[in-house]
């Protein structure tokens, strides 16, 4: 949201100044202002979090197990995007060459890759829709003349806060169980060393845990 509302500032400020130094006319000043705001837009939500995200490599980067899954995604990834944006056997495909194929790509990414995988796949799915829009071909073979690539711009928006939003939702259950791992590994470090009695009962009375000197003991205590 601050994204969007303080790229209204630029967009204003920006084709404002160009418009005073006669680079273009008034009547298509509110035109320049939505594609700058657009640009603004798509820098903060695709762009911004890629260079944030990727300054640090992942942190799972030595574990060369998860390669061929990495390779696998990409590849298939490639090879859509160019079915969808660049015509590649728009004979076989041509009828059901549909725009949700990348959702299932992204959100593969953000379960399986966070979003370090996430937002690499999204600057290759926005470079080839751009590029086949450029060469006027695939999906968005029209955008470019007909809405000045706001087609564009609402797919690669949509699917950029789609897959940062699971991602990151993804990342704070991850951190959420981490957490409380830690937290059950240090209460059993220190019940496991004292000679208190501890146990712990479910909501149904049943004991789930007991430490060793309370096993040792073999008596209950209940307190109201």
């Amino acid at each position: 949201w601050g994204g969007c509302v303080a790229g209204l500032v630029g967009a204003a400020v920006g084709p404002a100044v160009l418009l005073v130094a006669g680079l273009f006319t008034p009547d298509i000043y509110p035109l320049q202002t939505l594609h700058w705001w657009m640009g603004d837009v798509l820098g903060v939500v695709l762009v911004a979090p890629l260079l944030l995200v990727w300054h640090q490599f992942p942190a799972d980067r030595l574990d060369y197990k998860r390669l061929p899954e990495i390779v696998l995604l990409f590849g298939l990834a490639f090879l859509a995007g160019n079915i969808l944006f660049m015509g590649w056997l728009a004979d076989s495909f041509g009828l059901c060459a549909q725009h949700f194929w990348m959702f299932l790509f992204v959100a593969w990414a953000g379960v399986r890759f966070g979003a370090h995988g996430v937002l690499l796949l999204l600057a290759l799915i926005a470079s080839q829709a751009l590029f086949g829009a450029y060469r006027h071909t695939g999906l968005f073979a029209d955008d470019l003349l007909r809405t000045q690539l706001v087609n564009f711009w609402l797919y690669i928006v949509t699917l950029s806060v789609d897959g940062v939003i699971l991602a990151s939702y993804i990342r704070a259950e991850t951190l959420s169980k981490q957490a409380i791992g830690k937290q059950e590994a240090f209460f059993h470090l220190i019940s496991d060393n004292i000679d208190d009695f501890i146990t712990v009962l479910d909501l149904q009375g049943r004991r789930i845990y007991s430490c060793p000197a309370y096993n040792k003991c073999g008596v209950s205590i209940y307190l109201r």
